[in-house]
């Protein structure tokens, strides 16, 4: 990157905005989110390199083979800022903003595009919408990104991501 960044602090911070969400403050949740997200955005602006958060090793190695295969240079950064993009949306719907919580999503799934867990949630908004076909594809991808979960969370990913497609099946008759 090219200034520093104080991943300490930065988790810290992140810890702090979950706790504001945990206890209904989404306004000082999201103010928290952004001071990550911000500082994240301004370390690697201007990077060549295609970035991607983790989870697990095997996610890591997925996202540097793709990139090889497209010879496109790629940087596997922290889960911090992914993660902060994720939780940004939660405090959204909370909220009620429904299009902000889309795109934190959608930011979040750029940054970890096999990450189950991401999809779930994208699965969840387009429940809250509804739109049934849109949630059943969120949950598949959920689903097919599970197989790069860490260890203790894939079981929990497939199991939410079995769990949203039945759902919008029974919606849907």
């Amino acid at each position: 990157p090219s200034m520093s960044i104080d991943e300490n602090n930065l988790s810290q911070t992140l810890v702090e905005g979950m706790r504001y969400a945990k206890s209904g403050r989404q306004q000082d949740a999201i103010h928290a989110f952004d001071k990550v997200i911000a500082s994240y955005e301004d370390a690697y602006r201007g990077d060549a390199a295609k970035l991607f958060c983790s989870r697990s090793q095997p996610e890591t190695l997925m996202y540097l083979l793709e990139a090889a295969n497209t010879k496109t240079s790629a940087k596997v950064v922290s889960m911090n800022w992914a993660y902060a993009y994720y939780a940004k949306a939660y405090s959204l719907l909370e909220l009620g903003r429904m299009l902000a919580a889309k795109e934190s999503l959608d930011r979040a799934i750029k940054l970890s595009p096999h990450n189950s867990q991401f999809f779930s949630e994208l699965g969840h908004v387009y429940q809250l919408e509804k739109n049934w076909p849109k949630a059943i594809e969120a949950f598949k991808l959920a689903e097919d990104a599970a197989q790069y979960s860490p260890i203790n969370s894939k079981n929990p990913d497939l199991a939410r991501a079995w769990r949203g497609i039945g759902y919008a099946l029974v919606e849907q008759n």
